[in-house]
């Protein structure tokens, strides 16, 4: 066990991605990683954080005024990552005017960064300023399929490895655009959060 943990919050804890990310960050506590806390926009949205024992909040900047974080999660509608991301920042600069010697190191924002190019440089402006790294939720590197595609490319039967062309798509399941659920109407939206089809 790792003496000095890592504590991560997790902002938007939807039952998709943000879900995902709580359990894989209390998976990691022998690693020395922990899942600090909760923020949820709606303050009755309580049932993940009391399911992971950890505090709630619906609020980040006093989230990050109040707990000591390494890192931060931002899972929520892409729409609100720029004000999400301002309020962390300034939230943990609050906290080190008060007196408390810990400094948040990095912000992981799931996928797309931004709405727009605009609010995008503003959140890396905000983020840069304050000596925050930011890390874009881009990624399959954990993902079955890619570790199987990888497995095959290099396993000593393939042979040489000349070229590749590759093409890699998900089907997101019926629920994740859910008419009937308000907590998810964003993902419709042009502009918001809805997939390349809806926003052109």
């Amino acid at each position: 066990m790792i003496d000095e943990r890592c504590r991560i919050a997790v902002v938007g804890a939807g039952p998709l991605v943000g879900h995902a990310h709580c359990k894989i960050l209390a998976s990691l506590e022998e690693e020395g990683v922990e899942l600090a806390c909760i923020c949820q926009r709606r303050p009755d949205d309580t049932k993940l954080a009391e399911c992971f024992g950890v505090p709630f909040y619906s609020d980040a900047f006093e989230m990050a005024s109040k707990e000591a974080l390494d890192g931060v999660v931002i899972a929520a509608p892409t729409h609100v990552h720029l004000d999400l991301t301002r309020a962390c920042v300034q939230g943990a600069k609050q906290r080190q005017l008060e007196g408390y010697s810990s400094q948040l190191k990095a912000i992981l924002v799931e996928k797309p960064l931004c709405q727009d190019l605009q609010s995008a440089v503003e959140l890396l402006a905000i983020t840069e300023g304050a000596g925050v790294e930011v890390l874009v939720g881009h990624q399959r590197r954990h993902s079955a399929f890619v570790k199987a595609a990888k497995e095959a490319v290099t396993s000593k039967n393939f042979g040489p490895l000349r070229g590749v062309t590759m093409e890699f798509s998900l089907l997101k399941p019926e629920s994740y655009f859910d008419k009937e659920d308000p907590a998810v109407e964003w993902r419709r939206r042009k502009g918001v959060g809805g997939p390349v089809l809806i926003n052109s």
